[in-house]
């Protein structure tokens, strides 16, 4: 995470969100759980649905679109590298963050999953609360699982967790890099774990466990 340590995040979201401002405002919760475990000096840039310039890379519309497969779905890794490939990005080094209400997709070993809630990699988070707000028990619920996928992802974008990790789970494809305790770097399968996870969390008063939380501090100096 050298020289990522204080880039701004840049906070973009589509038309569903705008619509709906409590899962932005959860969202951004998740962000800020995550980073009073840090230093705590980066800015945070709202920039909204846009649009914020014409054409190509002007607005969350135009990214989801390029993404889009023939089934509705957004390809999370051709919008994850998009982002990834902003011209302006050298200009304006920054850490993206989409949320998206529609449902993502990505492919694991060469097979394509039904669905994803969020992909990350040190620059760049895309999420979708597609799932959540129509699987999840409860609205309330639905608000919590969006701020746990928040704080997730961008626990990863911080640098947790590589696979050095000594409580890292050691199971394949989707698990690597997730935490093996009670923790918001526990990997979730379904909107019924996710749901367990934020109840599991709230009974034990805490977002990191006890081992992520001097990882990240660590990751993300």
């Amino acid at each position: 995470m050298d020289g990522t340590n204080t880039l701004p995040i840049y906070v973009t979201w589509d038309q569903v969100i705008q619509q709906d401002t409590q899962l932005l405002d959860q969202a951004m919760r998740g962000i800020r759980s995550m980073l009073r475990f840090t230093d705590g000096r980066r800015e945070v840039k709202f920039y909204g649905p846009g649009p914020w310039s014409n054409g190509e890379y002007g607005s969350v519309p135009w990214y989801l679109d390029q993404c889009r497969m023939a089934n509705g779905q957004i390809d999370a890794q051709k919008l994850v590298e998009l982002q990834l490939f902003e011209p302006w990005r050298k200009q304006q080094p920054h850490i993206d963050f989409m949320l998206t209400g529609e449902d993502m997709t990505a492919k694991q070993g060469g097979q394509q999953l039904n669905f994803v809630f969020g992909l990350a990699c040190s620059l760049v988070s895309v999420q979708s609360v597609w799932r959540f707000v129509r699987g999840a028990s409860s609205r309330a619920s639905a608000l919590e699982c969006v701020w746990l996928l928040a704080a997730h992802e961008f626990g990863h974008v911080l640098g947790l967790l590589d696979g050095n990790a000594p409580h890292a789970d050691r199971r394949p494809g989707l698990y690597q890099r997730h935490c093996t305790n009670c923790c918001v770097m526990k990997q979730v399968m379904s909107v019924p774990e996710a749901e367990r996870l934020v109840v599991n969390l709230r009974q034990q008063r805490r977002v990191l466990c006890p081992q992520c939380i001097p990882y990240l501090a660590r990751a993300a100096s």
